[in-house]
């Protein structure tokens, strides 16, 4: 079902919850609150949360936690003052022993207990207003649908019961704009929604800190690389891990290694490791 977002982008996150809790709103997020981080929730007995928040540290990427609800009342704070996390979100899932119950809730106050702790981690949708300010269409928003998602063959690390494969949400566009979506500027974003090493505590202001990101704002001079304002920051992270595994993994093949799977910081896998679980029909052994 298709739904409109268009009368509740500029709206402030407090309206938008308001809206949520009176059954308007009872569709995805994304592209409200222009300007506001988006998050997505986890609540858990007593007895898991403590897994799960080792869970997170281990899994930053995929987890980066934005705050943490306990206590008698499942109110936010940093993430936003009163904000209730058991009736402002459109809808809820429950699960039993990792299985959906198959119903889906608008409010699960009435499960709310003493010593339950919420999870609010990054949300996809919050880095989507910097590429609608650059010009580039999010399909799913245009089209009024929620985001595309798969699992992917990457797994998480381990910590307790909560394991499993990563989960990557797609926005399909141009050659063209996929270059200006990737921007090695954009490291005072990932670090405001919470998605670096020296992630905020509070909601980002993104136009305070838009204007200092942009690969126009870079050039190279000669062997230097040049910043037209020393606020800009330059984060090479994915493209280092990326290069030091193809540079180990022609390394590998020139020394006539076939079968190979190259880990760079938890994240970069050669392609080759599906080349031998298929190969070998899910028998290949990975020795470190």
């Amino acid at each position: 079902m298709a739904f409109d977002i268009t009368p509740y982008i500029d709206m402030k996150p407090a309206e938008v919850r308001k809206l949520i809790r009176e059954g308007v709103i009872d569709f995805p997020t994304a592209g409200m609150c222009r300007g506001y981080a988006q998050a997505n929730l986890i609540i858990l007995p007593p007895e898991y949360a403590a897994d799960f928040e080792k869970f997170a540290e281990l899994n930053p990427f995929p987890c980066p936690i934005l705050e943490i609800i306990k206590g008698e009342q499942p109110l936010t704070h940093a993430m936003g003052e009163g904000g209730n996390i058991c009736s402002d979100i459109p809808r809820y899932r429950i699960y039993r022993d990792g299985v959906w119950d198959g119903e889906t809730l608008t409010d699960v106050t009435e499960y709310w207990k003493q010593g339950y702790v919420g999870f609010l981690i990054g949300c996809s949708f919050s880095f989507e207003e910097a590429l609608m300010k650059e010009g580039i269409e999010v399909r799913h928003i245009a089209q009024g649908r929620n985001v595309p998602m798969y699992k992917v063959g990457i797994q998480t690390v381990k910590a307790g019961p909560f394991e499993g494969p990563m989960v990557c949400s797609m926005r399909p566009m141009t050659p063209e704009n996929a270059q200006k979506a990737y921007d090695i500027t954009v490291k005072p974003l990932t670090d405001a929604w919470g998605f670096g090493r020296n992630s905020a505590t509070t909601t980002p202001n993104v136009d305070s800190l838009i204007e200092f990101v942009g690969y126009d704002r870079i050039a190279i001079d000669g062997n230097r690389l040049v910043k037209d304002d020393r606020r800009t920051q330059i984060d090479l992270n994915s493209i280092a891990k990326g290069y030091t595994v193809d540079l180990v993994a022609e390394r590998l093949e020139a020394m006539g290694v076939v079968d190979y799977m190259v880990n760079i910081g938890g994240v970069g896998l050669d392609a080759r490791v599906c080349e031998i679980v298929n190969r070998k029909k899910g028998q290949g052994k990975v020795e470190v």
